[in-house]
Order: structure tokens, then C-alpha cells, then sequence
């Protein structure tokens, strides 16, 4: 597919897709660059349509292609799944960088030879994050061995992990030191279905424990409080991040789940403030979170 300039595509029914390699399948400035020209000349539906058969290709292939070390690094197929999903946070720029006349139009009024007659904005984005990481996670699901996500991260600096992983279930400041900078994350909660994915698969302990950031947060903290900082952002789209919580919640110790961060606060303080001390009515699924972590603490 990726041969054929969008305008040279067969249509969908006599559409095949064909790859020459997985780096090919994988590598997020060609996949976002020809899913914003597919989108430029067919429209996003059309777009849509051609992934669909990019999804398909990829959990197809067997488990042992998906578990396959690629290099001296202990490499998977995943680990270009997580390079794919970062570039996610670059989507923007790619798309810009796809598009020959970005430097000379007149933003935001020349789409005419867009196929929507518009520049893809957040809904196209949104397809993007939902087919990269939905695909990411039926693999984890279907095809990852579990002795090798063990060994994939254990070979990886457990705080390069943190740094890779936390950032795509909450992400992280941008250096503006606010609590509800969230950038990098993966949209609807995907990141956190990610994270639950791999813990089920053997994610070592040390990847989703202890604490990391310019706050010193523990997993619960980083999730929870830019939910406390500003309860009218949640949505309840990102349900998984409390899901998440609640699992975090049963497998802290009681040491853990009393950790305080940079700003000398725990986790069950962070969802106080959202289930208690705001003027919002509490998501069910915060409750049973701030539920689970007293139970735990009070046992």
C-alpha cells in the first residue's frame, strides 16, 4: 500500500495490503505521513477504510513473529509498537511535514484541495491514537509470550521505562510544573488499557512501582493528581485510568499506598479531593478507587 501515492489506490474491495518488512509497518513518520495524505485526498472515512486493512495485517502475524528478538537488546516487535505510540505526541508536525504547501498557506482558510475541505485536527488525531494503541494492546493480549515481555523490559533502564510507559498512560509536564499538563498521553484512557494489558503479561514490578517525575509521584500519584488539580477535565472516555487505579490499589503494599510525593501528599489524598472536596459529582469509578485504597490502608 504504502508504494501508491493515495490518488493510485485501488478502490476498498480490490485493496490488498502488503509490507516488505515490520520496520516498514511500524515506523510512525511513514504511517502518520501517508494516513494525512490518505486523509488530504480521500477524506478521513477513506483513511479509515485503508487502516483498517493495516490493523488486520498486523494481528495477523503469528506469535512468533510478535515475540521475536531483533537485536542484542533483547528487542521485540513491541518495542516498535512504543516507538510508534510516541510518535503519536509528534502527529502534528508529521502531518505538517507531509504536506508540501504547509509553509505557504494561508491558515486556517486554505483546504481547498483537501478532500473535507479542512486541515485533519483532533478527530483525525483521535484515529490515529485509536488504531496505533488499540492494535498495540490486542497484540499484548493475543500474541505476547509473558517470559518475553519479562526479559523485554528487563533488559530496558527501568527508569527509561517509567519515562516511556507512565508517559503514555498520564503523560507528563511539559516543564511548566502544572499538575494538569498532561502531554504525551495516549487519548480515552488507551494508555492505561496498555499498562493493564502488560501487567497481565508479566510486566516485572519495577516498571509500574516505586515513583518517577519531577514530583516523585508513585503510579497512583501521577494518574490522580491532575485529576485533583482539575475535576472538570475528567472525562469519562479515560474510565481505564481509574480501572488501572483500582488494580494499582490491591497490589500496593500498605507502604506504598502511604508514600508521599514532592508535595507531601498520598494517594488517597489526591482522590479525596476529587470524590470530596470539589463541587462535581464523583465519577462511580473514583469512588470505588478511593474505596479500595482505605480498605487496603485500614487493614
Amino acid at each position: 500500500v504504502f508504494c501508491f501515492p493515495p490518488e493510485e489506490l485501488p478502490s476498498g474491495d480490490d485493496l490488498k495490503f502488503s509490507f516488505q518488512n515490520l520496520e516498514e509497518l511500524l515506523d510512525p513518520k511513514l504511517l502518520i505521513g501517508y494516513a494525512f495524505k490518505l486523509c488530504k485526498h480521500g477524506g478521513q472515512a477513506w483513511c479509515e477504510s485503508v487502516f483498517s486493512l493495516w490493523t488486520s495485517a498486523l494481528l495477523s502475524l503469528s506469535s512468533n513473529q510478535v515475540n521475536a528478538v531483533e537485536n542484542i537488546l533483547g528487542h521485540t516487535l513491541l518495542n516498535r509498537c512504543f516507538v510508534l505510540l510516541q510518535g503519536l505526541d509528534e502527529a502534528e508536525d508529521l502531518m505538517r511535514a507531509a504536506d508540501p504547501d504547509s509553509d505557504t498557506r494561508d491558515w486556517p482558510d486554505s483546504y481547498e484541495d483537501f478532500y473535507d475541505k479542512q486541515w485533519p485536527g483532533d478527530t483525525f488525531e483521535d484515529f490515529l491514537h485509536k488504531t496505533f494503541a488499540s492494535t498495540t494492546i490486542e497484540l499484548v493480549r493475543q500474541k505476547a509470550d509473558p517470559q518475553r515481555v519479562k526479559e523485554m523490559f528487563r533488559n530496558m533502564d527501568t527508569e527509561r521505562v517509567k519515562s516511556i510507559v507512565w508517559k503514555l498512560v498520564q503523560g507528563q509536564s511539559c516543564g511548566c510544573n502544572r499538575r494538569n499538563c498532561t502531554r504525551g498521553a495516549l487519548r480515552f484512557g488507551l494508555g492505561a488499557d496498555l499498562l493493564m494489558a502488560l501487567i497481565d503479561k508479566g510486566l516485572p514490578r519495577c516498571c509500574w512501582a516505586g515513583h518517577w517525575g519531577p514530583f516523585n509521584d508513585n503510579l497512583l500519584q501521577h494518574i490522580m493528581a491532575p485529576l485533583a488539580a482539575k475535576p472538570a477535565d475528567w472525562n469519562r472516555r479515560d474510565g481505564a485510568k481509574a480501572r488501572l487505579c483500582r488494580l494499582l490499589a490491591k497490589r500496593f503494599s500498605l507502604e506504598e499506598l502511604c508514600y508521599q510525593n514532592r508535595d507531601f501528599k498520598n494517594a488517597l489524598w489526591y482522590v479525596l479531593q476529587y470524590c470530596e472536596n470539589s463541587t462535581f459529582v464523583p465519577d462511580p469509578l473514583w469512588v470505588r478507587v478511593r474505596d479500595a485504597i482505605r480498605e487496603r490502608m485500614q487493614t
